[in-house]
């Protein structure tokens, strides 16, 4: 009978190498699937507490301003990392009951997809938004702020209020950036998770009613060009449309007008038989009016 054999020094080395291949392979595998699970459960967090303030907002018809009034509605006031979520809201819509329908702006501004530190280059600007909901993510630091923001006092959650008009900017995901000193500053690839509701979307949830900025009713709202021009506008469901003077649009309620390379939220309140044009716009190069359409409780207007 022959005499059985033992592994070798080499071949032994070989077995190592492959197991330690494995096992580093394993373990990256592992590190990335963590970090996807824990960005999925902030970001399950984050739209969590949207809803939490959205449904503060119905019951008492004006956003929470306290650290009191803001725990009670949040799911978690911390992200999967642990972290502190943060709670930016517009100053102007927490005074009293009813504020929510009754308010035509906020004072919150975002340009998102920022290029920049400085964004200068941004991919869409986005006004009148009511209140944002922020995760720090994975680099456990909050990257999203503005230093004309007032901080209400809170120990459990980062709050921020807006009582002047500013504009926050969210940048390019992995960019270097951060405007937040309240934990750590320092640049660093951006990885905020940010979510946020526009006043326009607020107000159809709260229930407002009636015209002059409050949710809408009807189902569908018409909007007739009495001007002596022609105008194009496109809402999310069509290309572009001719709107020549005479002529009407019929935009379901919660669309989006366009007109040429501006835009606006649709318009909210009763249907309206006509639209008046302001008498200080200018026109492009091709004589078309560049400007955005917006209902000011009054009249719709282009300037």
């Amino acid at each position: 009978m022959r005499g059985e054999r033992g592994l070798t020094l080499i071949e032994l080395a070989i077995v190592l190498i492959v197991l330690g291949v494995l096992l580093g392979l394993g373990a990256s595998v592992i590190g990335v699937l963590v970090k996807r699970n824990k960005f999925v459960e902030s970001r399950e967090i984050v739209s969590a507490n949207l809803e939490g303030v959205v449904g503060y907002a119905i019951a008492s018809g004006r956003l929470p301003a306290t650290e009191t009034e803001l725990i009670g509605s949040l799911r978690s006031a911390r992200d999967s990392y642990g972290k502190f979520t943060m709670y930016i809201y517009s100053g102007n819509l927490d005074d009293s009951s009813g504020v929510i329908c009754t308010a035509t702006a906020t004072n919150i501004t975002l340009r998102v997809g920022c290029a920049d530190v400085a964004c200068t280059s941004y991919e869409q600007e986005i006004p009148n938004v009511a209140f944002l909901v922020v995760s720090g993510d994975g680099n456990y630091n909050l990257q999203t702020w503005h230093s004309a923001l007032t901080s209400p006092g809170s120990s459990t959650v980062v709050m921020g209020r807006a009582d002047t008009n500013l504009t926050l900017f969210l940048y390019t995901y992995g960019l270097s950036a951060d405007d937040y000193a309240g934990d750590v500053l320092r640049s660093e690839p951006y990885d905020d998770i940010v979510k946020w509701v526009s006043l326009y979307e607020l107000k159809p949830k709260v229930g407002c009613g009636g015209s002059g900025g409050g949710g809408c009713p009807h189902s569908t709202i018409t909007v007739r060009n009495t001007s002596g021009r022609n105008y194009y506008y496109t809402n999310s469901s069509t290309t572009c449309q001719l709107w020549s003077p005479g002529s009407s649009a019929t935009l379901p309620s919660g669309d989006t007008l366009n007109v040429y390379s501006s835009w606006w939220r649709c318009f909210f309140g009763t249907p309206v038989a006509s639209i008046t044009f302001s008498s200080a716009c200018s026109l492009d190069t091709a004589g078309n009016n560049d400007a955005v359409i917006c209902y000011d409780g009054s009249n719709f207007i282009d300037c």
